[in-house]
């Protein structure tokens, strides 16, 4: 006996919420429960964003990072993940030493949006 399928598409309209404690975006109540090949799908997807859309970061920050779009990249991918001593270390090793500042990394990762605590 087989069992016949049932297209499970379900559509929701939701809004984010800045959390006022993190800053990350999030439903203001409750959780949503996800396929896993959905998850993985907006996972890839998320991954896949291009953060070099925006040409021009002087616009949003005055830093010496802010002036190269290249360095301001690799901030802002490792942004999320890592503490700004560790994104130090890796620009350190990716770029050499001298070319930024601990301070300007805190500024520029502020003006981004993305306060991270050591």
């Amino acid at each position: 006996m087989s069992e016949a399928k049932q297209d499970a598409t379900v559509h929701v309209t939701a809004t984010f919420e800045k959390c006022a404690e993190c800053g990350r975006f999030a439903f203001p109540k409750g959780t949503v429960t996800l396929a896993l090949d959905e998850y993985e799908l907006l996972k890839s997807k998320a991954c896949a964003v291009d953060l070099g859309l925006i040409k021009n970061y002087r616009n949003l920050s005055r830093t010496r990072i802010a002036r190269n779009s290249m360095h301001a990249d690799f901030v802002l991918r490792r942004l999320p993940t890592m503490t700004v001593s560790e994104i130090m270390g890796a620009f350190v090793r990716e770029f050499g030493e001298g070319l930024i500042s601990r301070s300007q990394l805190y500024r520029f990762a502020q003006d981004m949006g993305g306060r991270r605590k050591d």
